[in-house]
């Protein structure tokens, strides 16, 4: 059984809001369609601009924690878990 990708808790983690629910959706989606195309450095790349926009959004560090592993960089990934962890 396949478990359910982090995107899932990445998207579920956002707390929606009326002034930037746009950009949150945009950049979920884009996520999904780069996490589906296995396409790790663009799932970075927007993970990266979601941590910058929206700090507080965990959501937003998972993901980059996710596609930072599945490109082999572990330390990093871990790194930013540890973060997201120690905020909490």
């Amino acid at each position: 059984m396949k478990r359910p990708a982090p995107f899932l808790v990445f998207c579920i983690l956002f707390s929606v809001t009326a002034a930037s629910a746009q950009t949150k959706q945009d950049l979920c989606s884009r996520y999904d369609r780069a996490e589906k195309a296995a396409d790790w450095p663009a799932a970075e790349k927007i993970a990266r601009r979601g941590t910058a926009l929206f700090p507080a959004e965990t959501g937003f560090v998972t993901g980059l924690a996710w596609a930072l592993r599945r490109q082999k960089k572990y330390a990093e990934a871990q790194g930013r878990l540890g973060v997201t962890i120690e905020s909490w």
